[in-house]
Formats: C-alpha cells, sequence, structure tokens
C-alpha cells in the first residue's frame, strides 16, 4: 500500500511538472499554467487561430527557421507536446503549420498577460495614492466636496448696524390757553385798574384848581 501511495504521488508530480520551467510542483504562475495548457492541447495545434486577418499578417513575418533550437528544446521538455508532434505531423498538418499555431497563441497568451499585469500595477497604485490621500486628511476627488452637510458650520459674521438718524430738536411748547371765565376776569381787573387811574388824574387836578381859587 505504502509503494502504491508513494508511486501515485510520484506520477502526479510528473503530470504537473511537465511542459513547464523547473519551479517547485504546485507554485506555478499564472501565465506557466496557461502555457502548460497550450503545449498539451492537440487544439493549440490542429485549430486555426480565430485572428484570421491578423493571423495572416503575423505569420508574414513569423521566421520560424530562428526558432529551431527552441523548439528542439521543446520536445525534449516537455513529452506531451513532443507525442502531439509525432502525431500530428505530418500525417495531419505540415511542420510550418503545427509550430506556426503554437506561437501565434503563445504571443496572444503572453500579450493578455502583461495587459493584467500593466493592469492589476495601475490597481494598486490607485490603491496606495487613495490609501495616502485618506491618512493625510485630503481628497483627490473633487465629487468628495459636493456634500458639505457634515461638515462645521462657521458662525455668521454679524450684520452692521445702522447709525442711529439725529433726532430734530423738541418745538417749544405753546402757552396754556386760557379759559374764557379766566380772559373775562383779567379784562375786568383791567378795566379796572384804568378806571383808578383815570380817577386818580381827575383827583389831582381838582386839588389843584381849588387850591388857585382860594387863593
Amino acid at each position: 500500500y505504502v509503494c502504491v501511495l508513494i508511486l501515485s504521488c510520484f506520477l502526479r508530480a510528473s503530470n504537473s511538472t511537465e511542459c513547464v520551467s523547473s519551479r517547485a510542483a504546485g507554485a506555478f504562475s499564472r501565465r506557466e499554467e496557461r502555457l502548460r495548457a497550450l503545449r498539451t492541447d492537440a487544439v493549440t495545434f490542429t485549430t486555426p487561430p480565430s485572428e484570421g486577418v491578423v493571423f495572416a499578417a503575423w505569420v508574414s513575418s513569423f521566421d520560424l527557421l530562428g526558432r529551431s533550437a527552441e523548439i528542439s528544446q521543446l520536445l525534449q521538455s516537455c513529452p506531451k507536446l513532443k507525442a502531439l508532434h509525432a502525431e500530428l505531423v505530418p500525417d495531419s498538418l505540415p511542420y510550418r503549420t503545427f509550430w506556426q499555431h503554437y506561437y501565434f497563441r503563445v504571443e496572444r497568451m503572453e500579450r493578455d498577460e502583461e495587459r493584467r499585469a500593466a493592469a492589476i500595477a495601475r490597481a494598486a497604485a490607485n490603491r496606495a495614492a487613495e490609501a495616502i490621500s485618506q491618512s493625510a486628511g485630503v481628497s483627490d476627488n473633487p465629487s468628495d466636496f459636493d456634500d458639505w452637510s457634515d461638515a462645521p458650520s462657521l458662525p455668521a459674521a454679524p450684520a452692521p448696524t445702522a447709525a442711529p438718524a439725529p433726532t430734530a430738536a423738541p418745538a417749544p411748547a405753546a402757552p396754556p390757553a386760557l379759559a374764557p371765565a379766566a380772559v373775562a376776569e383779567g379784562e375786568g381787573v383791567a378795566g379796572a385798574g384804568a378806571a383808578i387811574a383815570a380817577g386818580g388824574e381827575g383827583g389831582d387836578g381838582g386839588d389843584g384848581d381849588g387850591g388857585l381859587s382860594g387863593g
């Protein structure tokens, strides 16, 4: 039982590490996993790429002869790829077509992974910048300043008070009007005074004339 278990673990490790780099099993990157899938799937080599126009333009500049040493290394390091190559070439596919399909898809995969890595890096940079802004208490988003309902309100400045208008001096009060009885009484007093004065003047004159006559 122990021997069967060890053999089973060995076979699983061998299958997981074929056609990839020499990194320890179970520690493969996303790129390595995708590359391994391309190298061990017959569809990679037998199905023309869906980007027909792009593929035709790419083939016109692809240097297959310059990949000879790399192809030899791939066939030695990846038993599954070597088996597919022996099965398909040249009975089902020409040698050139087999490797054109493979390298085109590998380049597409590499491009996708580069874009993904760039997007992840941008997102990480944005999160770092946001964290720095929040720790500093400053926001780089203009929309954060649209709503000030929670902001403390400043006391309003007191409105300037108008100077009091100058008041006019009060007009002198008119003398109180005398009642009719008081007026009549005053007139009577004044008349009596006038009569007395007139009588006095008459008396003085009589005395004088009498004295003259007597003499």
